[in-house]
């Protein structure tokens, strides 16, 4: 595995997120602040494509890199905290997951702060063992009179396998000479090798509705190693992550 060059005073956080063996505990602590941050303020939520609202659900068709299709099912649990459902195809692979994403900060309407983070599980295939992505991102987003939505933020991406995952959950002791071949066994191919690595993005997307229930949204995001564009080992192929789609509130 290439070695991550961070400037010092990121080395302590990435070493420990890299951790192969805090790699499910991480997934488990987005899960419970999803649940455990909240905003006092009510967003409005008329032209969200994020948001649904409480008991409210919104069905979102897209496409982009590496997606050549994506769908995702949400519903909101509340007016601020949302969980979708998503499929996505790529062109080599399939991929299904959660979609997280809460608002943490709101002023009056034109103005908020969220976290959203999809967990997308990628099942085996030939030479590829099963793993999971996690991408984790904070958005700063300003609305318009007009409902025009524009926003930017940063974000982290960890990538692992559910092998390692699962010696986590279950205890597992990762000992002795039969599992060291085997472990190097199943991390021969590059992808593989990119397992336990995190890499940084920053985004800027904007979001636009077209009629009282549809909302046109698009999102652009530069995969970094630290200050630079990310190498080949990113396992994503093309250092860039586009959306383009339509959100429908049914």
């Amino acid at each position: 595995m290439r070695s991550i060059h961070y400037f010092q005073k990121f080395k302590s956080f990435i070493s420990t997120f890299i951790n192969k063996k805090t790699s499910a505990l991480t997934i488990a602590i987005i899960l419970f602040s999803f649940y455990s941050v909240s905003a006092q303020l009510k967003p409005e939520l008329t032209d969200d494509s994020l948001f649904p609202g409480k008991g409210k659900s919104m069905f979102t068709l897209a496409t982009g890199i590496p997606y050549v299709g994506i769908a995702e099912y949400a519903f909101g649990f509340s007016d601020k905290f949302a969980v979708g459902l998503i499929y996505g195809q790529t062109p080599v692979t399939a991929g299904y997951g959660l979609r997280l994403r809460a608002i943490l900060f709101q002023r009056k309407d034109n103005f908020k702060i969220s976290l959203r983070a999809p967990i997308i599980y990628y099942p085996k295939r030939t030479g590829i063992e099963p793993w999971v992505l996690t991408w984790l991102s904070a958005n700063a987003e300003w609305r318009l009179p007009s409902g025009l939505r524009f926003h930017g933020g940063i974000g982290a991406v960890g990538v692992e396998c559910m092998d390692d995952i699962w010696d986590f959950v279950t205890l597992k002791k990762l000992s002795g000479p039969e599992h060291s071949h085997e472990h190097e066994h199943n991390h021969e191919s590059e992808e593989e090798n990119s397992m336990g690595k995190i890499w940084n993005t920053i985004q800027m997307g904007f979001s636009l509705p077209i009629s009282k229930k549809m909302v046109f949204q698009t999102e652009a995001s530069i995969v970094m190693d630290g200050f630079k564009v990310a190498g080949k080992d990113w396992i994503g192929g093309p250092r860039t992550i586009i959306t383009i789609g339509i959100a429908y509130k049914l």
